[in-house]
Order: C-alpha cells, then structure tokens, then sequence
C-alpha cells in the first residue's frame, strides 16, 4: 500500500499593489510562497494561517482557492492546498527558525528570484483572480438521533462529538473573514454556530425558511432565500440541513450559469461540513470563481 502523501497549505498573500509575498528559507537557500506541513490533526485551512504567519508576521484572509499542487519530494508524495489571501494583520517581519526574510515582488520580479517555476505561475493565477467574498453553506454538526429524542425536532440539541466538531469550526470559518452569520432556527444549527458567534461578535440572524420544518412548510422559500444571499456581498455563514442543500446548490448553479465546479460538488455532505462558494461581484452579475468542500474530523 502506498503511504499516504505529505500534507501542506500555503497562500499567495498579494497586496493592493499586486505584489506577493515570498519568503527566503536560509537552511534551503531557497526563494518560496509562505507554506508549511500540516501539524498531526491539524485542518489545511489551520495550517494555512498558522504557516503564512510563522513565515511573514502577517494574519491573512482567505480568498479563492487555487489548484493543489502535486509532487514528489525524495520519493514521497506530497500535496499542498493553496489559497490566493490578502492581509489582515501585518506584526511586522522578525527572520525565525526557518524564514531570515520577507520580500514583496511584482510578476516580472519572479522567474529571476524564486526557485521553484510552479510559484511563478501560481502568483500569476492568483494575480488573474479578481476580489472574492465567500458564501458558506454549513451542515450542523452532529446531533442528537431523531429516534433518540422524545421532544420537537426544532429542539434536538448537538451530540458531544457536535459540540467539538462546532468549536473545530471556528478557527476554520473566522479564515474566511466572515462579517454575517445566519442560521436555521432549529437548535442544532443555533449551536452549531453559537461559538463562532461568540468569538466574532457577530449576532446569529435566524433564518426559519432554511430550516427543515420550514423548507417542508414553503419549499420556495428556501430557494429564493439563498439567492438573495449569494447576490449579498458581505462574507457570510449559513448554518442549514443535509435535505436543504441539494435544493439550494441546484438553484445557485442555476444562478452562476451553471458553473461546472459548482455543479460538480456533492451536497450530501456530513454533519459539521461545509462548501465554500468564492464569488466575484461583476456588474450586476454574480460568478463563482472557485468553491471547496471540508469535512470535519474528532
């Protein structure tokens, strides 16, 4: 049996003026984008952030994703999960155990100083995306059976391993640079998201028309709902159900000209996942540049 691939998140960090940041690993010699290997039980996105700010002194934001880069280093395969990002919080640049320095490039800068060709076409991908803000569609985390629980289903509360998956999302979503948080009044999505609420300051907007009692109730209204919220531009949070969501992709495929990434992703995602739609705001049109899935892990 194979052994599984090396792990690793890394960003192309770009600033208003387009540059990128790259940065010199003295113990290599070598000129790179800020990345790094997953920490055991560590998620991508987690690494990603932690990584770029061993690596910079900078707390960055996530915008679209980029392809994963594969490749073998010594005999092993390894995967990097990259993501185009902009600054958040710049601390200031002090060389470490593996980075002595930080640099900020423009394109034509980059085939004379990085090392490795693949950098010089990711920064230029990166660069050709325009300004994202993601929309989420987040499952509940794991709850309570419905055989298993005697009172109203809108009141079934999350299992234990939900209350863990709920708090491991946080520091997934708050990536993202979420500024709206709606949710499903049903109990088990208000406490899923309860925690991010309490750590962003950001009030939980119920949204009764995407919970299951009222998707059965007004199945339109669901639909509609979410379409109002894709053409909303704050990066936002929605916290639904597993019968929900085939609903909702199909009518926001619908709504980005049935975009092949979009309709390629699969719905029945289990509790505690979440899709991350990339949108880019053009005209009066909405265009989904690129969308990921993530799956939680105890």
């Amino acid at each position: 049996m194979a052994a599984a691939p090396i792990r690793a998140a890394g960003v192309v960090l770009l600033n208003d003026a387009g540059q990128a940041a790259v940065v010199h690993r003295y113990r290599r010699d070598d000129w790179s984008l800020p990345k790094g290997k997953l920490e055991s039980g560590e998620y991508s996105i987690d690494a990603a952030i932690r990584e770029t700010r061993e690596e910079t002194g900078i707390d960055v934001t996530l915008m679209s994703r980029l392809p994963t880069a594969k490749y073998t280093v010594a005999g092993y395969a390894k995967e990097v999960d990259y993501w185009v990002a902009r600054v958040r919080l710049d601390h200031g640049f002090v060389a470490g155990s593996e980075t002595d320095e930080l640099r900020w490039i423009d394109l034509a800068e980059a085939p004379t100083l990085l090392t490795y060709p693949p950098d010089i076409a990711r920064i230029e991908l990166a660069r050709a995306h325009p300004p994202t803000s993601p929309l989420i569609l987040l499952r509940h985390a794991t709850a309570m059976k419905r055989v298993d629980w005697a009172g109203e289903d809108s009141a079934r509360p999350l299992r234990p391993e939900g209350l863990v998956e709920a708090d491991r999302l946080v520091s997934q979503l708050i990536a993202f640079g979420i500024e709206s948080l709606r949710s499903s009044d049903a109990e088990r999505c208000l406490a899923t998201v309860a925690a991010l609420s309490t750590v962003t300051g950001l009030n939980v907007i119920p949204e009764p028309g995407l919970s299951e009692t009222g998707f059965e109730t007004d199945p339109p209204a669901a639909p509609a709902r979410i379409l109002q919220l894709l053409a909303d531009q704050a990066p936002t949070v929605v916290c639904t159900h597993r019968p929900i969501l085939p609903e909702l992709l199909r009518q926001l495929v619908a709504a980005t000209q049935a975009d092949p990434t979009l309709a390629a992703l699969d719905p029945r995602i289990p509790p505690g996942a979440f899709i991350v739609l990339h949108r880019a705001f053009e005209a009066e049109s909405v265009r989904l540049i690129s969308a990921e899935v993530h799956l939680p892990r105890l």
